[in-house]
Order: structure tokens, then C-alpha cells, then sequence
């Protein structure tokens, strides 16, 4: 398969299986030594996560998140450095309001295509901490009436 085509597939697989918030279909290409990195790294919100350090991570948010959209409205396909860049947006409802947010994914991919080796993400800094401290909130004040 030619390296621009095992990109693009690797890369709708990705987005599709983010778009169903399946962690399985997140972490199925990953090599098992696969970073996700979140940036800006000078918010702090997450150190790189490795597979399953993600798969962690994520099932404590992705329930968060009913009638979740991902749509993607830009993709840039380098495969002179195995690289894809996704431009999105995300929305969903939660039960501290809507989720609304801005993306861009670095995919890294293995010299064949068909692997990713690291996943950043760069995420709108403020509405994730706003979104954050409100989830937060929200999870201590049901502890605190349970």
C-alpha cells in the first residue's frame, strides 16, 4: 500500500473511532510505546500519556460526554515526515452545559503509515480548564449529597 494512502487510512480510522469516543478504535493503532501528548503543555492539565495511561484518562471523561461531535474540517498529509495534521471541532452536552471546543492533532506515524508512534493534541486552553473546574465542581457537590 502506498504511504499516502495507508496515512489516510490509518487517519479516518482515527477519526472515526474519536467521533464514537471508542477507546479501543483510539488505541488499536497505537504502537504499544505510543505518547499522547496534550498541549499547551504550560497549562499542566496532563503529563504524556502512554496507551494505557490514556485509556485511563479518557474513561473518566468520555461518559461525561452525551451527543459528542467531532467534525473535522481540515486534514494535511505530510508523508515525507509520516506526519497528519486534523483540524476539528468538538461539541457536547454534559451535566455542567454544552462542551464546545477547538482542535488540532499532530498524528506521528511509523515509516509504513499504519502505526502512530506519538498523537498531540492541542486543545483551546480556556474552555478546557473552564469546562474542567466545572466537572470538577460538579463531581465534588455529588459526593458531598451522596
Amino acid at each position: 500500500m502506498a504511504l499516502r494512502a495507508a496515512l489516510q487510512e490509518l487517519t479516518h480510522k482515527y477519526i472515526k473511532a474519536v467521533q464514537n469516543l471508542d477507546l479501543d478504535g483510539q488505541i488499536a493503532p497505537r504502537l504499544p510505546d505510543c505518547i499522547q501528548q496534550f498541549s499547551p503543555k504550560s497549562l499542566g492539565l496532563a503529563k504524556p500519556l502512554n496507551s494505557e495511561e490514556f485509556r485511563h484518562a479518557a474513561a473518566g471523561w468520555f461518559p461525561e460526554f452525551k451527543n459528542f461531535k467531532f467534525d473535522v474540517h481540515n486534514i494535511i498529509t505530510d508523508t515525507e515526515s509520516q506526519k497528519v495534521v486534523l483540524q476539528a471541532n468538538g461539541s457536547a452536552d454534559t451535566i455542567v452545559g454544552p462542551y464546545i471546543n477547538e482542535y488540532v492533532f499532530i498524528l506521528h506515524a511509523t515509516e509504513d503509515g499504519t502505526k502512530l508512534k506519538l498523537v498531540e493534541e492541542f486543545f483551546d486552553s480556556l474552555k478546557s480548564v473552564e469546562w474542567l473546574e466545572k466537572l470538577k465542581a460538579a463531581r465534588e457537590a455529588k459526593e458531598n449529597t451522596a
